[in-house]
């Protein structure tokens, strides 16, 4: 690594620039505080998803004898390093930087939990730096090397983690002027983050609006003014099973299944709003051939969920592939007096969903029986105006998904800037080398002659 590094700079082991590690305390729950004891904030994994915005303020309220609070006690500076914990998806080695602001919005001392330690840096080295370093590498899977992984819990080997972790180390003014860098790109790239979290936010209400203007009636009411001046083409006011054939749902006995056939979907199947054919079960094409007409899908159907936390939503059959499904999906056949798509359109709009729940039975499982689906209120307009507002839908809706391809692409150009200027960062191509700056080497060889007064830690054994 020092080769490609800038001059001035020089790789140092983790294990050259942390004074001391030393373990974290889970402590007591205790009501009242003895005097051997004192309150106290821990730091646990729940608080490395939201630290940039809490700063530790939902920190357990734990007590833990005084004598342990002097060792443990974090101060502005130190770094708290994630030893166990994740799993197969979420690596340990994780870290979060103790600033003042942490301390200050705290209402007692911090202390890291016995599945953290907690890393003391040399005075002489930025604890920004070597924050923002550890970061980084973690993000790229530096870290992955120390780990040892059980059935559900990782460990972090800290002993081969400090002494084999590399730090390209930049002379300390340069570190400084690289932080305050950072500090600054980096603010602008979270602000990007935060603007962008909220669009699939105004995309949905935008869709949802959409609806509700077409289902209302206000989507197309410059379309009737032209159309339909007198008013004779005028909306009517119906129940649901008034624009269709049947309602109904699935088989209420449990089918025979068997390892092919006819597919026999759940709602997990459809809970996407798509049909989704893979993880089926099947059944037999004499069992199929037993439903009765109106419970088998036809192409221009409309699902729709009516059990569970998943109820009202409507999925359209667009495929003449034969299945079947369970009781717990209805089937809507459109009438002649309304298109498919504007059926679907219906069961999709907010009112329609408030409704649905409305009359919605049970506690343990949520259900909306036929009985009560069947008479939901809708409003029908004439077939010509049914076609005009699913036009109007489709070329809304296919704005929306042209927005949301932008903001995706967008989103993942922004998630690489981050990592992008780090790397620039730690190649020292992010702010100019002052030739007199002190070289790092030297930095380092006075960090390694001065005794610590501390004990460099050991192998640990990280408790589960």
């Amino acid at each position: 690594m020092s080769d490609a590094l800038p001059a001035g700079w020089a790789t140092a082991k983790l294990n050259d620039v942390v004074r001391f590690a030393l373990g974290g305390d889970w402590g007591k729950d205790r009501e009242e505080f003895d005097d051997g004891l004192a309150k106290v904030r821990v730091v646990r994994g729940t608080e490395f998803k939201t630290w940039r915005e809490d700063k530790g303020t939902t920190a357990a309220e734990r007590c833990i004898k005084i004598s342990s609070l002097e060792k443990r006690q974090l101060q502005t500076g130190d770094l708290v390093l994630e030893v166990s914990g994740g799993g197969p998806h979420q690596p340990v080695g994780r870290t979060v930087l103790i600033d003042e602001e942490a301390l200050n919005r705290a209402d007692a001392p911090l202390v890291c939990s016995n599945f953290f330690r907690l890393l003391r840096l040399q005075p002489e080295i930025d604890a920004r730096f070597v924050s923002r370093f550890l970061g980084y590498a973690y993000a790229r899977g530096a870290f992955n090397e120390f780990q040892t992984e059980t059935t559900n819990l990782r460990n972090l080997n800290v002993t081969d983690f400090l002494q084999e972790t590399e730090v390209p180390l930049a002379p300390l003014p340069e570190q400084r002027r690289i932080v305050a860098k950072l500090e600054t790109l980096l603010g602008k790239v979270d602000a990007c983050q935060r603007r962008l979290a909220k669009i699939p936010r105004l995309l949905k209400r935008f869709r949802q609006s959409v609806l509700a203007a077409a289902c209302s009636g206000r989507l197309t009411a410059d379309w009737r003014e032209q159309h339909a001046p007198d008013g004779t083409e005028e909306w009517r006011e119906l129940e649901l099973r008034d624009i269709c054939t049947s309602i109904t749902d699935g088989d209420h006995l449990p089918p025979p299944q068997q390892p092919s056939g006819i597919p026999f979907l759940t709602i997990g199947n459809i809970s996407s709003g798509r049909l989704n054919f893979s993880n089926t079960r099947f059944v037999g094409e004499d069992y199929y051939g037993r439903i009765k007409a109106d419970r088998r899908p036809a192409p221009g159907d409309v699902l729709y969920t009516v059990v569970g936390a998943t109820i009202g939503i409507p999925v359209m059959v667009d495929t003449d592939r034969p299945f079947c499904f369970q009781r717990h999906i209805a089937i809507l056949k459109p009438s002649s007096a309304t298109t498919s798509a504007f059926l679907y359109l219906l069961m999709s709009a907010p009112p329609t969903f408030r409704e649905a729940w409305a009359r919605v039975t049970g506690s343990a499982q949520p259900t909306l029986p036929l009985g009560n689906l069947r008479p939901i209120p809708v409003s029908l307009p004439p077939l010509p105006e049914q076609q005009e507002i699913v036009r109007r839908v489709d070329q809304l809706f296919t704005f929306a998904d042209q927005l949301e391809a932008r903001f995706a692409k967008s989103q993942a150009h922004v998630d690489k800037l981050t990592q992008s200027l780090l790397a620039k960062a730690f190649r020292g191509e992010l702010v100019p080398q002052d030739p007199n700056d002190e070289p790092a080497s030297a930095l380092l060889a006075r960090i390694r002659s001065e005794p610590n007064g501390e004990e460099k830690p050991t192998r640990s054994k990280t408790r589960a």
